[in-house]
């Protein structure tokens, strides 16, 4: 900070005004720090993570790492890193705050962000407990956690976004508006493709598993459709998230 004023002392006529704005948002650094590993871990980690566990399970079937399907890896990979990011960010501004936030002066539909953001952190946890949890394959009670697991991560996503929106029009994040449109874009994007993902695997048979030919397991119908759509969806993912990202750090 010192050193900043003095530049400005130097180089510029002194705008104390122009000062107390920058010592305004240093005041709340900590909100953007937490609005962008939010964004990190939601709108790029667990957007790729769930497309994966979604669409291509049966992909790469006679590749693995550690013994483990490449789907499954780069699902628990990303999502690991997603409740990692989600925890740190929890953290962050629990402890610059020291106390729970009422946000006063906002609106009723923003109040709701710090009970949501509590609400997606402790799904976003309890999501990995139940995957270490899970039962084997071949156990009759599999189905319960596949569809346990399939349940809590999407609320936890779709609760998330719901709250990444609400977050970038508080008064404390200092955000542009154009933030919102860019998350409400990813959101739509996320919905169209995975609908579009859906629509293909039901009108083409045989395109949810793997099949065997010349006694190897080969990937299923349409797998270099798929393998173009992952590339193209991880270049939109990643251009929402930088594109947000900036938003918010710049303000």
């Amino acid at each position: 900070m010192f050193r900043l004023l003095l530049v400005t002392l130097l180089f510029h006529r002194a705008d104390f005004q122009a000062l107390e704005g920058l010592q305004e948002a240093e005041k709340y650094i900590h909100a953007k720090i937490h609005g962008c590993l939010m964004i990190f871990a939601w709108v790029f980690c667990a957007s790729i993570g769930i497309f994966l566990a979604r669409f291509y399970k049966p992909m790469w079937p006679n590749i693995s790492f550690f013994r483990e399907r490449v789907w499954f890896v780069v699902h628990q990979t990303c999502m690991v890193f997603a409740v990692l990011f989600c925890i740190a960010a929890f953290i962050i501004i629990f402890v610059f705050e020291k106390k729970w936030s009422l946000l006063d002066g906002h609106t009723q539909w923003q109040k709701a962000h710090p009970y949501l953001g509590v609400i997606v952190t402790f799904l976003c946890v309890l999501n990995p407990i139940l995957a270490l949890l899970r039962p084997h394959p071949d156990s009759k009670n599999r189905f319960i956690f596949n569809w346990l697991h399939w349940f809590v991560g999407m609320c936890a996503f779709i609760l998330a976004a719901m709250t990444l929106i609400i977050g970038v029009t508080l008064g404390k994040a200092q955000v542009h508006f154009s933030c919102s449109w860019v998350l409400l874009a990813w959101i739509i994007y996320q919905m169209i493709v995975m609908l579009l993902m859906d629509i293909v695997d039901c009108c083409v048979a045989g395109n949810r598993q793997w099949y065997k030919a010349e006694g190897r397991l080969k990937e299923p119908k349409w797998s270099l459709l798929r393998k173009v759509v992952l590339g193209v969806h991880v270049i939109i993912i990643s251009c929402f998230t930088v594109a947000c990202i900036v938003i918010v750090a710049t303000g």
